[in-house]
């Protein structure tokens, strides 16, 4: 049978009431002793100015634009696109390149065989050498009858003066009556057939050199169009070399060496 507690039990003294005070009091005490000497300084932050000197401070113009970075890197660049070469001409083509070979822009890579192209390029170059020596002897011929067209109206320019003179004497002698009527009219008839002589070289002068020009103008324009047909002839034999139009690798041949391209 338990006889109590009271041996377990432990007396505990009150606290007085003044002690409480005095820590309160205390603890009161310290925050206003911070704030009594923290204020003045929160006061002098709150209430100061940035200031910086004016030999540190750099002023500029501000500008917004793109930014531009470059970035270095390695890498293998692939083609996006594999160009077929082929001919608009027939004939025996050769292949210069094989498969995996490497090539240049505007590299020959095949030509092709076309013996008439050729030929008829030779053909017309002949052509056109020939024309072009027509036209320097028509030229050389033009200068040598414009030469005899001067000639024969200096000659008759000659002639037509002497006419004038002898009409002037034979017109004096016979206001003396040292010649007769005949004699006169026989001078005023030669005055008048080399004023005659005169005036048609004078024309014929004019109007053969306009014919000596057009015949010229006209050999000039046909040596012109057979110029056209040679250079129209060396584009045909060009385009016979297959060229490549960029840089890169052969990647197939579809035809065989030596075949006949139709």
């Amino acid at each position: 049978m338990i006889e109590g507690t009271d041996a377990q039990d432990k007396v505990i003294q009150p606290v007085p009431a003044y002690r409480k005070w005095l820590i309160v009091g205390g603890v009161a005490l310290v925050v206003i002793a911070i704030a009594l000497f923290t204020l003045p300084m929160m006061s002098r932050w709150f209430q100061a100015d940035l200031s910086v000197s004016a030999e540190r401070v750099r002023i500029g113009t501000v500008t917004r634009q793109d930014l531009v970075h470059d970035v270095s890197v390695q890498a293998v660049v692939v083609a996006g696109d594999s160009p077929t070469l082929y001919s608009e001409h027939a004939g025996n083509i050769q292949l210069d390149v094989k498969v995996g070979d490497r090539v240049g822009p505007q590299q020959v890579v095949a030509q092709l065989a076309n013996p008439e192209i050729h030929n008829l390029l030779d053909q017309e170059k002949s052509n056109y050498s020939r024309l072009a020596i027509e036209v320097e002897r028509e030229e050389i011929l033009n200068k040598q009858q414009t030469l005899e067209n001067q000639r024969a109206l200096d000659v008759a320019t000659v002639q037509l003066t002497a006419a004038k003179r002898e009409a002037r004497r034979a017109a004096i002698a016979h206001s003396s009556d040292a010649i007769s009527d005949i004699d006169l009219e026989t001078a005023n008839d030669e005055l008048t057939s080399a004023q005659f002589t005169f005036d048609h070289a004078k024309s014929f002068l004019a109007l053969d050199q306009e014919r000596m020009d057009f015949e010229l103008r006209t050999k000039r324009l046909s040596l012109e169009r057979q110029g056209l047909m040679v250079e129209n002839l060396e584009r045909q034999a060009e385009e016979l070399l297959i060229r490549s139009p960029v840089a890169g690798i052969v990647g197939n041949i579809d035809v065989d060496q030596r075949t006949n391209i139709m």
